[in-house]
């Protein structure tokens, strides 16, 4: 399918009253052009399944890919593009559908989720935080790679990792650099830990309260 037009039109999934999973498998190009602000948006509405719908085909092109709607969208096939926008809802990627030689940077906006699958792994480009967020790390073995995102503006958004957080799972950068200390202060783990930055670029978990030396 080709995506063309950047005017206000959506590929629209899923509904409000839905309690099934669509399954949407053919490949998807983009089609972008060479403006900085040629996106495609993909909304998926909120219905009762856990997942509300799924791309299970290629997507691919060298525009934006926004994900809008309060729904859940998995993706399952490779994601190559210029950057990818979750807006609202959440993104759940299976394994291997982002690689670090695509390196497509994420923008989440405020109440949105990026999440994974767990054993798969997924490497994106910088992270940027448009309001507070949440990555899903789900049993803590999905592994979530990003970038070195230190120079990236959050302004004073809160990054939520939700659910365990194991080591040598969720990545920024390839050394203790990969976030500033101003980030790491904005990451809030469930369970009333702090984040900290390892010198291999991973995210430890340890309790609030507690020198931790990463070295």
């Amino acid at each position: 399918m080709l995506f063309r037009s950047d005017d206000g039109y959506a590929l629209r999934l899923s509904s409000p009253r839905s309690d099934a999973t669509v399954d949407f498998q053919n490949a998807i190009d983009l089609n972008g052009d060479s403006r900085e602000v040629s996106r495609r948006t993909v909304e998926v509405a909120d219905g009762a399944a856990a997942i509300d719908a799924v791309l299970s085909g290629t997507v691919t092109g060298s525009s934006t890919l926004v994900k809008a709607g309060a729904g859940t969208l998995k993706v399952t096939a490779a994601q190559s593009y210029r950057e990818l926008r979750v807006c609202a809802g959440e993104l759940l990627a299976a394994d291997g559908c982002f690689l670090a030689a695509d390196a497509v940077p994420v923008v989440l906006k405020a109440g949105a989720t990026l999440g994974g699958v767990s054993g798969g792994s997924n490497a994106f480009g910088a992270l940027t935080l448009e309001g507070d967020a949440v990555l899903d790390s789900g049993d803590g073995s999905a592994g979530l790679s990003f970038a070195d995102s230190s120079g990236c503006d959050w302004g004073g958004a809160t990054l939520t990792v939700k659910g365990l957080l194991q080591k040598g799972k969720i990545r920024f950068g390839t050394d203790a650099s990969g976030l500033s200390e101003a980030q790491l202060a904005r990451i809030v783990v469930e369970g009333d830990a702090v984040a900290r930055i390892d010198e291999n670029g991973y995210l430890v978990r340890a309790p609030r309260g507690t020198l931790v030396s990463i070295y």
